[in-house]
């Protein structure tokens, strides 16, 4: 492994154990594509055609990015923190989640970007574990 990927991993693991262990391992699985959603599941479309669809039902296949993020079922969730963290602007895109390292604030929260960082990553790491239990 190169020293660029040992330090990725590094950090991601560093902020994933910020949030409780349950969470924080939902937040890391997803972020190295360990979790079973359904696109992955095309060898059983013989036998059920919706198979890689989404869990919601919207017909469109569920991927990370659709199961966790597009869908309009949770979309809503991500928009609602996106507007109440306007202010400080932080980013709840799916670049960001699936990235860490673009966290970003403008000028409003550059003195406590720190802190924001951590309110942050443990929103996140809440919200993403809620939508994959739920």
């Amino acid at each position: 492994m190169c020293e660029c990927s040992t330090s990725f991993v590094k950090r991601v693991r560093r902020s994933c154990r910020i949030p409780p262990p349950v969470q924080g391992d939902v937040w890391l699985r997803l972020l190295f594509r360990m979790l079973p959603v359904n696109c992955r599941f095309a060898h059983l479309q013989l036998e059920r055609p919706d198979a890689i669809c989404c869990a919601y039902g919207c017909g469109v296949v569920e991927t990370q990015y659709h199961a966790f993020h597009a869908c309009p079922h949770i979309h809503p969730v991500w928009s609602f923190h996106r507007d109440a963290w306007r202010r400080y602007g932080v980013s709840f895109a799916w670049s960001t989640i699936s990235d860490l390292d673009l966290f970003t604030v403008n000028a409003s929260g550059d003195r406590h970007k720190d802190a924001l960082q951590t309110l942050w990553i443990l929103l996140t790491a809440s919200t993403l574990h809620l939508i994959w239990t739920e």
